[in-house]
């Protein structure tokens, strides 16, 4: 029986790019990982992978040998893996549960190597089913040429992170057994590696755990900002070049955890339709997107609506610029009574200072007021207002 590093057969040669095998009487389609060509049946099926690792197809014969490969099940199999000795041939003998411990397991491996993995083409059966998924180095490919344009204020120069690194590692699963197993090894890259001091930064390695996560959130509760809490984390690991996260992560983490929890947005909505049943009187409006996100709010309690009917002659109105932790505008109305006293008549959330948002909050206004226009409007100058 040929071994798996010697399969190589005319018209199923592995390219070491992104694309998957082809083989020429087109049972493999060339790259495209949504497609759905792939195998008419799991007979062809099997017998194409029984001639590509040199076994007669009516053996009906796993190509998974276990006394001769060592199998993955997940990162507990892993922790006694010499990841940094691993040759060519020592990745070659492993197999693996499924596709997502083969990747923990190439990433684990690119780590200790000093680069970083990620996943790349995905080829299916007709069936829609995965049979093949090629894992590659984070530098692989080549950044889109566009065209410049020279109007546009240039922004500052970047090395490109795709270098076109032909580094890869492609696993198929073994009909028989369901294992996914190696079939192709690429280790050459055409960049630098990494040192071990900084490769905790790159994409699928950096990340913050459990405990990074809760020690920010009660550092956020106390009203710690994000900035003051990333100086705390590098003090207690000893420097800023030992974080293994960004700021655009803690900052990223809190935006998944608030899109866990009920929207806010509902909340408010369902607090104004139940003060509407103890104030019949109280006016509210809200105007959200395509996406069904809250654009604007706006809200007028019937003794708002009071203090309008006698003392709205004078209307000031202004944006407190996103003084809350949603970064919204927020706009007052706002008069005087004849005690001097202020008094709010109405108040608005929005999303932007635009011309056409100031429209559709004055047309509340009037609206909520019952179409009583003010004689005198002061505000701060803003043109949009």
């Amino acid at each position: 029986m040929a071994t798996i590093d010697e399969v190589e057969i005319e018209g199923a040669r592995m390219e070491t790019d992104t694309h998957d095998r082809s083989i020429d009487n087109g049972d493999f389609n060339n790259g495209d990982s949504n497609s759905e060509e792939g195998f008419d049946d799991d007979d062809h099926e099997v017998g194409l992978i029984q001639n590509m690792m040199g076994i007669a197809p009516e053996s009906h014969t796993s190509v998974v040998d276990p006394a001769n490969t060592i199998g993955i099940d997940g990162p507990e199999d892993m922790g006694n893996v010499d990841f940094r000795n691993l040759s060519r041939e020592d990745l070659m003998k492993y197999h693996f549960v499924d596709r997502e411990v083969a990747f923990t397991f190439y990433n684990w491996y690119a780590r200790l190597r000093g680069f970083s993995a990620r996943k790349s083409s995905l080829l299916r059966s007709k069936k829609g089913v995965p049979i093949q998924q090629t894992l590659v180095c984070y530098r692989q490919g080549q950044k889109e040429k566009r065209t410049v344009d020279v109007n546009r204020p240039r922004r500052r120069s970047r090395k490109d992170a795709w270098c076109g690194c032909q580094a890869l590692c492609r696993v198929h699963i073994d009909y028989y057994s369901g294992r996914w197993y190696v079939i192709y090894i690429n280790d050459s890259h055409n960049h630098s590696l990494v040192n071990d001091k900084h490769v905790g930064l790159l994409p699928c390695h950096r990340g913050m755990d459990d405990g990074d996560i809760v020690q920010m959130n009660k550092m956020r509760n106390a009203g710690i900002g994000n900035s003051k809490i990333y100086g705390t984390f590098a003090t207690e690991m000893g420097g800023y070049d030992r974080v293994p996260f960004f700021k655009e992560d803690m900052h990223n983490e809190v935006q998944r955890e608030r899109r866990k929890r009920p929207g806010d947005a509902k909340g408010v909505l369902a607090h104004f339709r139940q003060l509407k049943k103890s104030d019949p009187s109280l006016y509210w409006k809200h105007l959200a997107n395509d996406d069904g996100r809250l654009l604007h709010l706006f809200w007028a309690d019937g003794h708002n609506q009071r203090d309008y009917s006698i003392f709205g002659d004078v209307l000031a109105f202004d944006a407190t610029y996103k003084k809350n932790k949603y970064k919204c505008p927020f706009v007052v109305f706002s008069g005087v009574n004849h005690h001097n006293q202020i008094i709010i008549f109405a108040s608005v959330i929005v999303s932007n200072e635009k011309e056409d948002t100031y429209v559709w909050l004055l047309q509340q206004l009037l609206t909520a007021m019952k179409g009583k226009i003010p004689i005198y409007v002061i505000t701060d100058g803003d043109p949009a207002m």
